[in-house]
């Protein structure tokens, strides 16, 4: 007995149709997964040497490679668009990250240019002398008299001496102990003498390969912890998912031989690229050769699911089926373009691009609203997705006029502040916002931190336990709401105004908000004690100690650096 999926009935068809695209754009979403995650290089995909280096930790061993630098040179050093943190960069603590100074600084465009130069010169003196002679480094900083073979254009005034020496301890001070000393965001890793920047201040050896082998050693790989729970969510998942696919293609008319081939081509495409993973991990001397092969049987998997997904869609439907599933895949194509050209592609390009080391990015400022708009002179845009809460439908269709040639581009609202951002709902597609518990936790452009107010606070969840009367649940998140309301109200005020109200821990709630309960602790004689609201639902995990001490939110000087619009 055959059995031909065509003759299925059509409400049968339309389901696994659904399925097999479902299928598909979940593979899609992985693809974008695996960029995120894995390619170091900045490319589309993850290059060999990435999958080379996760699987194993090696390199190819470049016997005309620098040699390896100190971990204080390293995060000195770094380019300005490395990532913030104590394994990646320490760069911006010379510019936005130093307490304030830069940022009131650059409200000025006009003097953003020299105090780039100046701050850069700061940096190129630190990190000479991190790379210089071991006694000559401790006399200099022991002197506070550091002689730089190659001076700076520019340094701040403050930091050279009148014999045209730099003052090396001045600066590391400011810019390093600042935080790095007792009470600080990084007292863990002090930095207030010598004796503390020493320890970071020895290059590694310069690794070189076993005799006969071309790898070395580059970082550690992948833990069997982390490779067990990959494989285990895989091959179940995917086993199950891959099958389906497999087996709605096996129901065509296709050839039996195609159809025997195709069919399981997938399932044995991703176990092979499995074992490929484990072969990769336990072996010292052949894993990279095996993690080369990774490559392939993920491409031979991604381009079996497309053959059996699509081939399968076709072999379906008559005519105007074949029609409408084709109008599928163009639309679907316009929209990766879309999404393409307004943000995958620029964001490429920027990883490729040199190091913004002596350019400084322009300061966004806020549009005054009273201020008619020119309709004629409108200049072309490059607005970044996901700056806003909503999926920004209109700023891809800007961005894509605008690549075509369009003379005029819609004006698109001026993104939020960063803090706003992170604490507004995401609106899908502009329709509905997104239920808090749906919403993704953490920092950053896509992050959201909105949950803080909500199911990420302690007293919050108790209220969601059973037996708790739904009345008391539906007051606390009718008060929670208002305290978020009022805490984007606050951010939105002038700098001086939002300065006094957290210093004075009051802020009067603008007419607005007038009839919203905000939980009565935060509430005293009618104005909302904003600073307590910042450091119960915020600071408790920024503060030195906390989960994200590396991003500490307990004074205003820190909160001030996430209260400007994102570049």
């Amino acid at each position: 007995m055959s059995i031909n999926i065509r003759e299925l009935p059509l409400p049968v068809k339309v389901v696994v149709s659904v399925f097999l695209m479902a299928v598909g754009a979940g593979y899609t979403s992985a693809m974008v997964q695996l960029h995120m995650k894995d390619s170091k290089s900045g490319k589309p995909m993850p290059t060999v040497e990435d999958v080379v280096r996760k699987y194993t930790g090696k390199k190819r061993y470049d016997p005309n490679a620098p040699p390896p630098v100190s971990k204080f040179v390293q995060l000195v050093g770094a380019p300005r668009s490395a990532p913030w943190g104590a394994n990646s960069s320490m760069v911006a603590a010379f510019f936005e990250k130093d307490n304030g100074d830069w940022d009131e600084a650059a409200a000025n465009p006009a003097e953003v240019p020299k105090l780039t130069g100046e701050r850069e010169g700061e940096r190129a003196v630190t990190e000479a002398w991190g790379r210089a002679d071991a006694d000559a480094r401790k006399t200099a900083y022991d002197k506070n008299a550091f002689t730089a073979k190659d001076a700076p254009a520019a340094i701040t005034p403050k930091f050279k001496n009148a014999d045209g020496t730099f003052k090396v301890k001045d600066i590391i001070d400011a810019r390093c102990a600042r935080c790095h000393k007792k009470g600080g965001s990084y007292s863990s890793a002090p930095l207030q003498t010598y004796a503390d920047i020493e320890k970071y201040l020895k290059a590694p050896e310069q690794r070189k390969p076993k005799e006969g082998s071309e790898w070395v050693d580059a970082e550690t790989p992948i833990s069997i912890e982390s490779l067990t729970q990959s494989t285990h969510a895989h091959l179940l998942s995917f086993a199950v998912l891959f099958s389906l696919t497999g087996l709605a293609f096996a129901c065509t008319t296709y050839p039996t031989g195609m159809r025997c081939v195709l069919g399981p081509w997938v399932v044995l495409a991703v176990f092979a690229d499995v074992s490929l993973w484990w072969l990769a991990r336990l072996s010292p001397d052949w894993g990279p050769y095996f993690a080369m092969g990774i490559m392939m049987t993920g491409a031979l998997a991604g381009a079996g699911l497309f053959a059996q997904i699509t081939l399968t869609l076709f072999a379906m439907y008559g005519p105007k089926g074949k029609g409408v599933i084709g109008l599928l895949y163009v639309l679907g194509l316009v929209v990766i373009g879309l999404v393409w050209v307004a943000k995958i592609d620029p964001a490429l390009k920027d990883k490729e691009k040199p190091p913004a080391d002596a350019t400084p990015a322009p300061v966004q400022v806020h549009p005054d609203p009273k201020k008619p708009k020119d309709k004629d002179t409108t200049p072309p845009i490059s607005v970044p997705v996901g700056t806003g809460t909503s999926f920004p439908l209109e700023n891809m269709l800007a961005h894509w006029k605008q690549r075509l040639g369009a003379t005029t581009v819609p004006v698109v609202e001026q993104p939020p502040t960063e803090l706003e951002h992170l604490l507004r709902p995401i609106r899908f597609m502009g329709i509905y916002d997104v239920p808090y518990p749906l919403l993704p936790w953490g920092g950053g452009e896509l992050g959201n931190m909105a949950r803080a107010f909500f199911d990420k606070e302690q007293k919050y969840k108790d209220a969601l336990k059973e037996g708790v009367p739904q009345a008391v649940r539906d007051k606390m998140h009718t008060e929670r709401e208002a305290e978020r309301l009022a805490l984007i109200a606050w951010i939105r005020l002038a700098d001086a105004d939002r300065k006094k109200a957290y210093d004075g821990d009051a802020f009067p709630l603008p007419k607005e908000l007038a009839g919203k309960p905000v939980t009565p602790d935060y509430i005293r004689d009618g104005k909302l004690l904003v600073k307590k609201l910042i450091d119960e639902r915020c600071a408790r995990c920024h503060s030195p100690g906390s989960k994200q001490e590396d991003y500490p939110l307990t004074t205003y000087d820190e909160i001030r650096k996430y209260l400007v619009p994102p570049k």
